[in-house]
């Protein structure tokens, strides 16, 4: 006989706070992480105004008595330990690396929340996004594209990131510069590589030193690339952004 879902869950990581709001029943949601409501990062912000926003300490969240807490494998470490020792279900998550990866974790969280049908249906629409890609991919003519992020880093193959594009035809030039997962990507050597596209997240003014590269007049003018703009709010985490980062990127790779 399988066992009562949780009654009383929060997350204390962004990621893990998206799968939540997407998949569990919002009456066993008892808190979210700090960065939940935050529209400019999290793809579910509105929806996360409905439940307490804890700043993820244990004695905020021992308060919650949740029987689950949802986490990030990186970050939250000492939290992670007293709840843990008092007896509390912490399930950890690290940032899924491809889509695979991503839908693995909806399974995961569905199936221990008592969401099945939920988590069977975003699996459906990831599903019908990546088949949408892969009848638009025009084969012999695949354009080649660059994931910059802030301060000039970039998304190497082994990133969801990465994994989107491959699923949209497009070509991740980050591996013509060695970078595997996240690496600097100096502007000299962007500007040898003149990808097709050069992808950035959450482009905006030049505000500070972190924007101020991507508004560099060897990448704003001199490379000619065309350049791609996605939402920090989809690029953050897996889960139910994957949908509209698939048809964005899909997008850009038509508009040729």
């Amino acid at each position: 006989m399988a066992a009562d879902p949780p009654r009383r869950i929060v997350s204390i990581n962004l990621c893990t706070d998206q799968l939540l709001l997407a998949l569990a029943e919002p009456e066993r949601i008892a808190g979210l992480g700090r960065f939940a409501r935050r529209a400019d990062m999290a793809y579910l912000a509105a929806a996360a105004r409905a439940h307490p926003i804890v700043r993820g300490t244990a004695e905020e969240v021992l308060r919650l008595r949740p029987d689950l807490v949802l986490a990030g494998a990186f970050s939250g470490r000492a939290t992670r330990a007293v709840l843990q020792a008092h007896g509390i279900r912490v399930e950890t998550f690290a940032p899924p690396r491809s889509i695979a990866e991503a839908r693995a974790e909806i399974i995961r969280v569905s199936g221990m929340t008592g969401a099945a049908q939920r988590g069977a249906a975003l699996i459906a629409e990831i599903d019908a996004a990546v088949g949408e890609a892969a009848a638009l991919v025009r084969p012999k003519v695949a354009l080649t594209a660059l994931p910059l992020q802030r301060r000039g880093y970039a998304s190497g193959r082994d990133t969801l990131v990465s994994s989107v594009l491959e699923a949209a035809g497009l070509v991740n030039a980050a591996a013509a510069l060695g970078i595997d997962g996240i690496g600097r990507a100096p502007i000299e050597a962007i500007a040898k590589l003149r990808p097709d596209i050069l992808i950035v997240e959450g482009l905006g003014p030049a505000g500070d030193q972190a924007t101020a590269l991507l508004h560099h007049p060897v990448l704003a003018r001199g490379l000619r690339s065309r350049i791609v703009a996605l939402p920090t709010t989809e690029v953050a985490c897996g889960g139910p952004s994957l949908p509209a980062l698939l048809r964005r990127v899909s997008g850009a790779a038509l508009s040729r």
